[in-house]
């Protein structure tokens, strides 16, 4: 392999990281916004703490890219949160929904019967 050939593989090498990485924090925006909205928030996990000086944190920082990676050790109690919270949040919101229309419906009757009055009024005034 010439010189020139493996300059263009660790090109790609470095390429294909720094898009993982770039992926990876976009996975990781994306959870977040997505347990804020259902309301799990990133300081009620609790998650193991490690001697490791450069992952203090929930977040890993890459000096290379600038990218804010959530940590490993975060990362998967967060992830099992979500989950449990998900299908309690869909039931709220269900609900919420129901209790919308059954408003709805209530005041759509309301509104007919009085519409309904109203008239009868009217032509007995006739």
């Amino acid at each position: 392999m010439t010189e020139e050939q493996r300059s263009s593989v660790g090109h790609l090498e470095s390429d294909r990281y720094e898009y993982y990485e770039w992926q990876r924090e976009i996975d990781d925006k994306a959870l977040l916004k997505r347990a804020a909205k259902i309301g799990v928030y990133p300081d009620e996990i609790i998650f193991p703490l490690t001697e490791d000086m450069r992952n203090m944190g929930r977040y890993h920082y890459n000096r290379t890219f600038g990218n804010e990676l959530l940590r490993d050790e975060f990362r998967q109690p967060f992830v099992k949160a979500i989950r449990e919270r998900e299908p309690l949040y869909r039931k709220e919101k269900r609900e919420q929904i129901e209790l919308i229309v059954k408003v709805i419906a209530a005041l759509t009757a309301a509104i007919t019967g009085i519409i309904g009055a109203l008239i009868g009024l009217y032509a007995i005034r006739k």
